[in-house]
Parts: C-alpha cells; sequence; structure tokens
C-alpha cells in the first residue's frame, strides 16, 4: 500500500468522485495480513485518517482542526533485510515501490505552518494536510512538531525499525500523536498495548 498512499489515494478519489458509499472490505481481516483494524500493529494511524478523510467525505470540518497531528508509517525492516531465523517467502500482487515502502512515512495535519523533525532530520510543512518520507534507519523512530523553536507535540514509536528481523513480518507499522486520546476513550486507564519486539 506504499504506507498509507493507497489508503489515502482511495479515499480521495471517493471525495473527489462524491462516492454515495465508503466500503472498506479488509478493517479487520486480521489471518490475511492486510486489516487497517487498530492493533499493536498499526494502532490508531489508519484511524486517524479514516476520521480526518470521513468529516470530509461528508462536508464536515476538519476534526483535528485545533491541534497539531502527526502520524508515522513504516515497515520494521527494509524490503532487502532476509528474516532469520523464520523467513517466509512473501509474494507480491501487483506492483511495489519499494522506495516508499523503505521509508518513514510522516503525515502531518496542522493549523499552521511548522517545523516537522524526525529522526534529528528538520523539515518546514505547511498547514493542512502533507506527507513526508524520510530515510527508514534502524532504530526508534521520533517524531516532534515545532514552532519557534517550541515543541508542541513529539512522539518516540515504541516499536523500532530493525536490520535483524526474526521473522516475515510486512505489516505497516504506525503510531501518532492521538494515541492516548483514542486508547483512554475506548480503553479507560487499561495499560496500553504495544509492539515492542525489536525495540531495546
Amino acid at each position: 500500500m506504499g504506507l498509507s498512499q493507497t489508503f489515502r489515494d482511495q479515499l480521495n478519489k471517493c471525495i473527489s468522485q462524491n462516492a454515495p458509499l465508503i466500503n472498506i472490505i479488509t478493517w479487520n481481516d486480521y489471518p490475511e495480513g492486510h486489516h487497517l483494524a487498530p492493533e499493536i500493529n498499526h494502532n490508531f494511524g489508519f484511524s486517524v485518517l479514516l476520521n480526518y478523510y470521513k468529516n470530509l467525505w461528508i462536508n464536515n470540518t476538519n476534526p483535528y482542526s485545533n491541534r497539531d497531528v502527526a502520524i508515522a508509517f513504516f515497515k520494521k525492516y527494509k524490503s532487502s533485510v532476509i528474516p532469520n531465523p523464520y523467513n517466509i517467502n512473501v509474494v507480491n500482487l501487483g506492483t511495489t515501490n519499494t522506495n516508499s515502502e523503505d521509508s518513514i512515512e510522516v503525515i502531518t495535519i496542522l493549523p499552521s505552518a511548522a517545523q516537522l523533525t524526525v529522526n534529528g532530520v528538520n523539515v518546514s510543512v505547511p498547514s493542512g494536510l502533507t506527507t513526508t518520507r524520510f530515510a527508514s534507519i534502524a532504530g526508534a523512530v521520533t517524531v516532534t512538531i515545532s514552532r519557534n523553536n517550541v515543541v508542541s507535540k513529539t512522539f518516540t514509536t515504541p516499536e523500532w525499525i530493525t536490520n535483524s528481523p526474526l521473522r516475515t513480518d510486512r505489516l505497516t507499522y504506525s503510531f501518532d500523536t492521538e494515541f492516548s486520546d483514542y486508547w483512554n476513550t475506548i480503553f479507560g486507564s487499561n495499560t496500553p498495548l504495544y509492539s515492542t519486539q525489536y525495540a531495546q
């Protein structure tokens, strides 16, 4: 899916063509690994995007218009890395853009322009929804939004990127600034569950 690219492209097309219905068929198809539902790999990244696009689709206001939002999407390891000891051959159906899959994609939804810093790399991003890609490097992914050197939002992903995966796992990992709000709304004070297989 190019991390979140295909998902966003399809939702944009639904909006531009004024689709009367949007049906997400594989929202919870866990056994085949192409689900989008929240769990310890996807967390709430796709949910945050769906909430944003759903409101555009029905002509509601941006649900995040009053705050900065950032979502990181990435694979736990690059496509050229061979898992060991459990390597299951993955057959791609269709064309896969390895450049986009082998990157860290950060989606920002901002009320005004800001600085986005990912693992020490700093770029300017405009207001609205913006996609920015960064190099996939082993280790944690730290995302920060700031203005005039004042930090607005920041997070470090519980799961890390690795160069030594133990098993085949081509799920897209995501984490975002909205995690706590979504988790607390659904699960209250229960301790969050995270994927931390490759974290130190």
